[in-house]
């Protein structure tokens, strides 16, 4: 269970673009509890026998097949160095995560619930209404 995203001075406030970055942080952190799958596939003993001990990995077929399901990939987190980040207009991690959450805002289509499930919901509301009312 993950608690208090988006919590801004102990859940007094709330940020939208922190639940976005806190999004990112639970991403990584999922990827690294995952671990790292070590089969013969992940292994690549093969390749490590033709590469060699003073080979260069990279251009191989087998790390680019493999290297993104062990590399978490953050939505507003940047990788870069100073300069290109810089060079890309510098915005910090809040900018990046606010902007983000405003295009998701704009953007979202939900999808429709079904009939099925409106009517769950109704019962529910009507059920609290009755408990916590007395209607």
């Amino acid at each position: 269970m993950i608690y208090g995203p988006g919590m801004w001075e102990s859940g007094i406030t709330m940020s939208l673009g922190q639940v976005v970055s806190d999004a990112d942080f639970v991403r990584m952190i999922k990827t690294v509890m995952a671990g790292v799958p070590v089969n013969e596939e992940t292994l690549a003993i093969n390749i490590i026998h033709s590469v060699g001990i003073k080979g260069q990995y990279l251009g191989e077929d087998h790390t680019f097949d493999h290297f993104r399901q062990v590399q978490s990939s953050p939505l507003v987190i940047d990788r870069n160095n100073r300069q290109d980040w810089l060079a890309a207009g510098g915005k910090d991690m809040a900018e990046r995560a606010s902007k983000l959450a405003r295009t998701i805002l704009e953007s979202h289509k939900p999808s429709v619930l079904s009939v099925e499930a409106l009517g769950k919901i109704h019962q529910i509301v009507l059920d609290a209404e009755k408990l916590l009312l007395g209607k």
